[in-house]
């Protein structure tokens, strides 16, 4: 990121010997004197198993001792030290050359640091101008000359491929957003603890709390919460009382949910809680990793629905399926799709029955924008519940990319961050309105989702992730885009032939003409299909211009090499219909 001095070098070999030096002087300490070393490892995993058995009874009941924030807001206060430090370092100014205008760079991107997350409006490589001019584009008005208007389109279109070439809308949003400053992790770490001797004696200090202190207690209550959830689910099948057997799973499962969490260190925030989901509801909500359904479980009790996965986390779903009744599918399966249509729409005329959990995005996202909703849901359910939920990646990236790590990997990771905090907003419940198809109503909750989260809306479908763009979607854009051309004003020296005539066209691009065209033409034929001249041609035409001048010729030529068509251009051409002749300069597509 920056160029590193000798100075700061001499400085990480000095942190990196302390700390070896730190690490030979306890291995003499236990060659020296082992019981004292034994004696105080078992202090300490005693301490720890006293901690964690501590938090799982305080999750259990879902009370808090606020230590947790405590421990938040401690660590935002050493964020806020190490991010100063390291504007304030001498490389940085160096690089800067201490410039005002990068000065208040600095200060911008500490605030927006300190202040909060990422927000991925600003979290731009490129200003795209002309991706933005292009969408506001489509609802103006043209103004001009379909020429003008079309090479001035094709320009924007090139700077905005250009654009989508270094930094697209989607791409990004499938890897970890970047942090605007470092928040001590090393898979965050850009070499800031190279700096100098204290970032890099702090960085190796909480290097030890996180994987020494933090991990182990995380550890410690997974395996305990997960031997809580396999037993609760093999017991709970004795019974025989459908009533109390629903009781007892929906209070264990509450139970079970607010460990896992703590798992993760996780710090949630929950907002107007009035309005979450009723019994026999569908609850619909951004998704940024498994983790999502274990945040908004551990506050009601919700039957999930989504893709039926293997390994670690296939293992946790049919655990899960021993408690409640889940839907768990194989989305390339299309008889999957229409089984879990009939069970949503079963369930949800059921009003005994859980509120149903869907992530309509059907993908990770990485917690910057909202994408795509699936319309498969909104068909099922007149009434939905919107959740909105935004992670702070300074504790913690919680984003999964499936792609690159399996599940345990990604929890491996989550339990040695330093925390997982986010905020859930309950929205108030959303109606389907008279005459709104299943996928206005889609989109309308998602950019209530995105909205309340400060998130970025975004129409493109997440499974872009794993697949190509559709044809569909590609076609649309071509149509809405001929939309436009179509409500562009031609000059009045522009002649179109129709039905045989020819005739002054103002409003009309093309004309389609049904009977046949003799063209005779003088030695002046551009084409690549015909090279050769004179030459006499009988054309079944459907759209063609007749145009006055080659001046105005050459200019239409240029417009049509940018749209790419299949053409050829007769100059000087003799038009014959209906028995009358004109000599005109023809465009044939």
């Amino acid at each position: 990121l920056f160029h590193i001095s000798m100075l700061t070098k001499i400085r990480a070999v000095s942190s990196i010997v302390f700390i070896f030096f730190c690490i030979v002087d306890m291995h003499i300490f236990y060659f020296y004197h082992p019981e004292l070393f034994i004696c105080a490892f078992s202090v300490c995993f005693i301490l720890m198993l006293i901690i964690a058995f501590f938090i799982i009874l305080m999750a259990a009941f879902g009370k808090s001792t606020g230590l947790r924030r405590m421990y938040v807001n401690t660590l935002l206060r050493i964020f806020q030290w190490v991010h100063w430090n390291i504007i304030s370092s001498s490389q940085i100014y160096e690089k800067c050359d201490s410039s005002d205008e990068e000065f208040d760079e600095n200060h911008e991107r500490a605030s927006i640091f300190l202040n909060g997350s990422i927000d991925a409006k600003q979290n731009h490589l490129i200003e795209r101008e002309a991706s933005e001019h292009l969408i506001n584009k489509m609802y103006e008005e043209p103004s001009g000359c379909a020429v003008t208007t079309v090479v001035e389109d094709a320009l924007d279109f090139t700077k905005a491929g250009i654009e989508a070439i270094i930094e697209d809308d989607v791409t990004s949003r499938f890897s970890a957003a970047e942090l605007t400053s470092w928040n001590l992790l090393t898979r965050s770490s850009y070499g800031y603890h190279l700096l100098n001797w204290k970032l890099g004696l702090l960085w190796g200090f909480g290097l030890i709390i996180r994987y020494f202190v933090i991990f182990p207690i995380n550890l410690t209550i997974l395996i305990i919460a997960l031997f809580i959830l396999i037993a609760t689910g093999c017991a709970i099948t004795f019974i025989r009382d459908e009533e109390k057997k629903r009781k007892i799973s929906r209070s264990m499962s509450l139970v079970c949910y607010r460990i896992l969490l703590q798992a993760c260190s996780g710090v949630v925030t929950f907002h107007n809680r009035h309005n979450s989901a009723k019994p026999g509801g569908i609850c619909v909500a951004n998704h940024t990793s498994p983790i999502d359904a274990l945040v908004l479980a551990c506050d009601n009790c919700y039957a999930f629905v989504g893709q039926r996965q293997g390994g670690f986390l296939g293992f946790i779903q049919n655990s899960l399926l021993k408690l409640d009744a889940h839907i768990w599918f194989d989305r390339e399966e299309g008889s999957d799709k229409l089984l879990v249509r009939n069970r949503l729409r079963e369930h949800v005329q059921d009003h005994s029955k859980l509120p149903i959990l869907i992530f309509p995005e059907g993908t990770c996202i990485n917690n910057t924008s909202v994408m795509m909703f699936r319309k498969g849901s909104f068909e099922v359910g007149d009434v939905i519940y919107p959740v909105a939920i935004k992670y702070d990646a300074r504790f913690g990236d919680a984003f999964w990319n499936s792609s690159k790590v399996s599940y345990f990997e990604y929890l491996m990771m989550m339990m040695t961050s330093w925390a997982l905090v986010c905020d859930v907003w309950y929205l108030p419940p959303m109606v389907r309105q008279d005459g709104e198809d299943a996928i206005a109503f889609a989109s309308r909750v998602k950019k209530a989702i995105a909205k309340a989260g400060g998130l970025v809306e975004l129409e493109w479908d997440g499974q872009l992730k794993r697949h190509f763009v559709k044809s569909e979607v590609i076609d649309k854009q071509r149509q809405k885009y001929s939309e436009r051309i179509m409500r562009v004003q031609l000059d009045d020296d522009l002649f179109c032939i129709g039905q045989g005539v020819v005739r002054k066209q103002k409003k009309k691009k093309f004309f389609p003409l049904h009977t046949s065209l003799h063209i005779s033409t003088s030695p002046s034929v551009s084409s690549s299909s015909f090279a050769h001249a004179p030459v006499v041609l009988r054309l079944p035409l459907l759209h063609f211009k007749v145009l006055n001048s080659w001046k105005e010729f050459r200019n239409i030529h240029f417009l049509v090499l940018c749209l790419k068509m299949e053409y050829f251009v007769i100059r000087n051409a003799d038009v014959q219909c209906n028995g009358k002749m004109k000599s005109r300069t023809v465009l044939y597509e």
